[in-house]
């Protein structure tokens, strides 16, 4: 069993390293300098933070050519499921530490000159872009100049103990949209320093101009979940003292919620599974003194638990075969835990049998590290795991180790 689940976590792994390599190459186009837009294709990055360059590819077999943001104009993707465009600008960029600790005095923004990519989130009479370093910044374009919008955190007091704002975003949008009677002031200062708030306003005051409006086909991903349903099998160990014990099989069965984090290709998730968890372990101990005066041993132990567990994914391929990876941890609650213990004391040819336990009590709380690998094929997900956990013993020198070879095969809503 051992050499099974190793040889199908082998199997999984060596799969996931070969379909890694793979890009996800998407339709889409690029904005030569003299502006003329090209199709091609484009290696896409699903970027949480804006790219500075990218793998464009004139046809599918040619070889990539790789553009930055002196380059080309723009480019953009033309995918059915990604739909999105980037313009090079030349902006203003503010650059003020806005990290806990790093924080500033000066309630004044502090800008440098950037050539940058910016993703297009709204177009019309003003288009609202999206810059993302180390945080969000969002420009506005009113077809004279490009504005970044201002929201500045900073320190009041030497000794840091209190954090004002600069919101004066609000204000630029008031001038922004002083000739619009469909947005008053009080609309305005309701406007949170959100993407979607600010998009909301900007799209407002375009659509109010039906001559210039361009609606962008514009996604805001968001976290996805999908729930499953578990069923499989496991095999199990336990190292206790140098009791011999035999392993122990069992079903799982259970549910999962995947949630997929935004803007990573569906590559990163964290996943929760709330599983059945049993195991029932036999072995037998001699103490031997002499050929005269020896014990013999017997120790059974019977668990049920229900477990719940907390694992980040990463899955390495966008295709109908998904192979993945899972790290995390588990914690268990036993709702039946008991132990038999059978000592069988033998004095030359008189032995006598007693039964107590080692434990005055179990530990009903266990917990352990999980790693695991998989394939997702359509709605199904079949995953190998591994896991070593505490076990039961509540005596803090002696120690109930239980590993765990799990296959597991869960259907995703």
């Amino acid at each position: 069993m051992k050499k099974t689940f190793f040889l199908a976590v082998f199997t999984i792994v060596s799969t996931a390293q070969l379909l890694y390599a793979q890009k996800t190459i998407l339709k889409g186009y690029i904005i030569k300098l003299n502006n003329d837009t090209v199709k091609g294709y484009i290696d896409y990055k699903n970027w949480n933070k804006n790219p500075v360059s990218i793998n464009y590819y004139p046809a599918l077999n040619d070889k990539p050519q790789t553009l930055d943001v002196k380059s080309i104009n723009g480019f953009g993707i033309t995918d059915d499921k990604y739909n999105e465009s980037y313009i090079s600008k030349t902006v203003k960029l503010e650059t003020s530490p806005q990290q806990l600790g790093k924080l500033g005095f000066d309630k004044e923004p502090a800008f440098e000159d950037k050539i940058l990519f910016l993703r297009v989130l709204n177009q019309g009479d003003l288009t609202l872009f999206k810059y993302v370093d180390d945080r969000s910044h969002f420009f506005i374009d009113n077809g004279s100049k490009t504005e970044e919008l201002i929201y500045k955190r900073y320190y009041v007091n030497e000794s840091k103990n209190q954090i004002a704002y600069n919101s004066n975003y609000k204000e630029q949008l008031k001038n922004l949209f002083i000739n619009n009677k469909n947005i008053s002031d009080d609309e305005i200062e309701k406007v949170s320093f959100y993407e979607g708030d600010i998009i909301k306003i900007v799209q407002k005051h375009n659509q109010s101009k039906p001559n210039s409006y361009k609606p962008v086909a514009y996604k805001n991903e968001k976290l996805v979940a999908k729930f499953g349903l578990i069923l499989g099998g496991s095999y199990s160990t336990l190292s206790f003292r140098d009791v011999d014990f035999k392993g122990s099989t069992g079903i799982i069965p259970g549910v999962s919620l995947l949630l997929i984090i935004p803007r990573s290709s569906e590559k990163l998730g964290i996943n929760f599974d709330l599983a059945y968890r049993s195991f029932k372990f036999d072995g037998t101990y001699q103490n031997k003194q002499s050929d005269f005066q020896y014990s013999n041993q017997t120790y059974a132990f019977d668990g049920k638990y229900l477990k719940l567990s907390a694992m980040f994914r990463y899955t390495f391929a966008n295709t109908s075969l998904k192979p993945f990876l899972n790290l995390g941890v588990s914690s268990a609650y036993a709702f039946k835990l008991k132990e038999n213990t059978i000592f069988e004391d033998t004095f030359h040819s008189t032995t006598t049998i007693s039964q107590h336990n080692f434990f005055d009590e179990l530990r009903k709380f266990d917990q352990g590290v999980l790693f695991g690998a998989g394939l997702v094929i359509k709605h199904f997900r079949i995953e190998a795991r591994g896991e070593i956990s505490n076990g039961f013993s509540t005596i803090t020198a002696i120690k109930t180790g239980i590993t765990s070879g799990n296959l597991l095969v869960n259907y995703q809503f």
